[in-house]
């Protein structure tokens, strides 16, 4: 190992966050290159403090290097002496029952090397999985995805589990993209079982979106569609994709089709159905869907204001006036611009 982070900050081998954090402090003062403007020797060091610090305050990052530190060093080739003496060459005989015996022991004897190991490894990573859910539990998501990912290192029983919950922390709870990628590729590398792997793909296809890489999104979406993930979800990903971000609109419509007739009040499959509609030169099927979003939730201010902008281009002033103002009491300020452009010179916000 090239260098040892822990030595550079001054520490022992798997100190805690809170000696890192108080020894980085430390050093990062008498080191900083403002005290010695030119020094290449303080620069030097104070980048390797800080290249330190970045890789030990990260919690996955910390528990790769801990991981490294705790591997076996390559021992050195064994020596042999010569042998002093030929042993005879006559061949012993054995009974039946001692050969018999000698072929359970051999047996047993493979058995435990590999079969020990793996129960060590198994236990190990359902320990870590708990422990880490035990942390998540408790508020502290850094410290989970820590033991996360040493359940998925052990390659044990909870590997697959420990990706998935890894995966769904980064993405919904911390917004923490690459990271959720990195736990649904973990993941993906062990997983046997097709709903969760369905479920890996589904949290790697939403990573790529978080991205901004929506081609590889849309990809493993259908993977997971194929793996029988929930139709609903994957529809309304696959919807809100091709709408807004693909500029897919026709395939963005048939997926909100499919949704509103599984569920004729989802407010949000009749917007994005308007949404496609608008953007296809259909505006008056972009009205009626914008009416059934305000039908369902009339404190839609999104849905008054589009359906203001598509009476307007179906010169409807007076519809479109309506909706501005309904938008913009419901706080939609880009409404207002669009009421005084279109309707009035003078504030809304100053009518009775």
């Amino acid at each position: 190992m090239k260098d040892n982070y822990y030595h550079i900050l001054g520490l022992d081998n798997f100190a805690s966050k809170e000696e890192i954090k108080k020894a980085y402090r430390t050093l990062a003062k008498q080191y900083h290159p403002d005290k010695k403007p030119g020094n290449p020797d303080l620069e030097e060091q104070f980048k390797r403090i800080n290249k330190a610090y970045q890789v030990l305050s990260d919690p996955v990052k910390k528990q790769q290097f801990d991981y490294q530190l705790l591997s076996p060093q390559i021992s050195t080739a064994p020596r042999y002496t010569a042998r002093k003496s030929y042993y005879s060459t006559e061949r012993r005989r054995y009974t039946p029952t001692a050969w018999m015996y000698g072929k359970i022991f051999i047996i047993l004897f493979i058995m435990a090397v590999i079969l020990i190991p793996l129960t060590l490894l198994y236990q190990s990573s359902v320990r870590a999985y708990d422990e880490g859910m035990e942390a998540y539990e408790n508020g502290d998501a850094y410290e989970a995805l820590s033991y996360f990912n040493r359940a998925i290192m052990m390659f044990g029983g909870r590997s697959e589990e420990a990706s998935i919950k890894g995966a769904e922390i980064s993405y919904y709870e911390l917004n923490n993209h690459k990271q959720a990628l990195y736990f649904a590729n973990r993941g993906l590398e062990y997983a046997e079982n097709p709903h969760k792997v369905a479920s890996l793909y589904y949290l790697k296809a939403l990573s790529f979106k978080g991205l901004q890489n929506y081609n590889d999104s849309k990809l493993f979406f259908h993977k997971a569609d194929s793996l029988h993930y929930s139709e609903d979800s994957i529809q309304l990903q696959l919807g809100l994709l091709n709408g807004f971000s693909l500029d897919n609109y026709e395939e963005g419509e048939q997926n909100f089709d499919y949704l509103i007739r599984q569920n004729i009040k989802l407010e949000t499959a009749w917007f994005g159905k308007g949404w496609c509609l608008q953007n296809q030169g259909q505006f008056e099927q972009a009205i009626n869907c914008y009416s059934e979003v305000i039908t369902i939730n009339k404190d839609n201010s999104l849905a008054w204001f589009y359906r203001g902008m598509n009476h307007i281009t179906l010169s409807d002033s007076a519809s479109a006036c309506h909706d501005f103002k309904q938008s913009l009491a419901l706080g939609y300020q880009k409404a207002e611009s669009s009421f005084i452009y279109h309707c009035t010179k003078e504030d809304p916000k100053n009518e009775n």
